[in-house]
């Protein structure tokens, strides 16, 4: 998780390990577009204001500002509370207070529901604004927004994600089962501090599960004891990649949905869901534009110069290990600088 120090210089940068906090990305998403870019790319990814203001088309001046910006916002929750860490009751512990919360949603009980809650619990749906603080908060949202109250009408099914004990929700329609988010749950003190929801039926497939299905879930053939997925990218891929890496110490960090594969303290590649990610430099990433299933990275409004996605249909045969030398090749480009700690996964 992140150790929150955001003074100046690199003693100030959160500390990434092997995933980042949910608050994290929950109050990054609140985050005007450009300091949010600014933030992963100085504190996340370990660009210098240089390299950073290149990838923005900015200047170091509008960088560092932008940075100094969006640490004060993360120090203000941070100060709050809004970002303390979470705390490990080990996965079984975890997973029975989770299966509790399920069990009180399908009979439709408020109450057994709320009791599962930290008094204080904050429930948020990035990246809208919204908040709700406090079990009587939270208990109304469920007894009266999902379904318009009608509980019976969704139906759970238990993952993990980020590490953390998440349930996937299936809507009612007609006779079939719909994806219609997921809730990451965040233990705080042996009670469900919060809830981070995430309306988005796209993130199912990641997790093993299908967007449609036969009404009940559970009656369809889904355990409910879905194979663990710590982070919303695509594995195969990854593994992939891996098996494409040079013998030069290479660093992996996962990140907000994503993995970043790192040289010399320098990130040359990742993967977002089912994309590639890849470091160009501008010019060799703008003539990469002019191929299929080649698009901008654009994750916060605005295209990051000399980056690019690859989609899936454009890493067929030799064409993956053609873009990850690429990549390999602009970083190694670069001078080496110190990276934040990060973890490598052996192959």
């Amino acid at each position: 998780m992140l150790d929150h120090r955001l003074g100046d210089g690199p003693a100030g940068r959160p500390e990434v390990r092997e995933s980042v906090q949910l608050a994290f990305l929950t109050v990054i998403q609140l985050l005007p577009p450009r300091q949010r870019a600014v933030l992963l790319l100085r504190d996340v990814l370990g660009f210098s204001a240089a390299e950073a203001a290149q990838v923005l088309g900015s200047s170091q001046a509008s960088v560092t500002s932008a940075l100094q910006r969006a640490r004060a916002t993360l120090e203000a929750h941070r100060a709050s509370g809004r970002l303390r860490p979470a705390t490990s009751l080990g996965p079984g512990t975890e997973r029975a207070l989770a299966d509790r919360f399920t069990e009180a949603w399908h009979a439709g009980d408020i109450s057994a529901l709320v009791s599962v809650l930290a008094e204080d619990c904050l429930l948020t749906m990035p990246p809208a604004p919204l908040a709700y603080r406090g079990r009587q908060a939270v208990g109304a949202f469920f007894a009266t927004v999902p379904a318009g109250g009608d509980l019976a009408a969704i139906r759970l099914v238990a993952i993990q994600a980020n590490q953390q004990p998440a349930v996937a929700a299936y809507m009612r329609d007609a006779g079939a089962a719909q994806a219609y988010g997921i809730m990451v749950l965040t233990i705080h003190d042996g009670m469900i501090g919060e809830i981070t929801g995430f309306a988005d039926p796209s993130l199912f497939p990641l997790f093993g599960l299908p967007v449609h299905t036969a009404w009940p879930p559970f009656q369809a053939g889904l355990s409910h004891r879905q194979p663990e997925v710590l982070m919303a990218y695509d594995e195969a891929l990854a593994d992939r990649v891996r098996a494409l890496l040079p013998a030069e110490p290479v660093t992996e960090r996962q990140m907000f949905g994503g993995l970043a594969f790192m040289l010399g303290g320098h990130m040359f590649c990742g993967i977002v869901k089912d994309a590639l990610m890849v470091r160009l430099g501008p010019e060799a990433a703008d003539r990469a534009l002019d191929q299929p299933h080649v698009r901008p990275m654009d994750f916060t409004g605005r295209p990051m110069t000399g980056m690019v996605f690859v989609d899936p249909e454009g890493l067929d045969g030799d064409a993956l290990r053609q873009w990850v030398d690429a990549a390999l090749g602009f970083a190694r480009s670069l001078p080496p600088k110190h990276p934040a700690p990060a973890t490598r996964k052996g192959r």
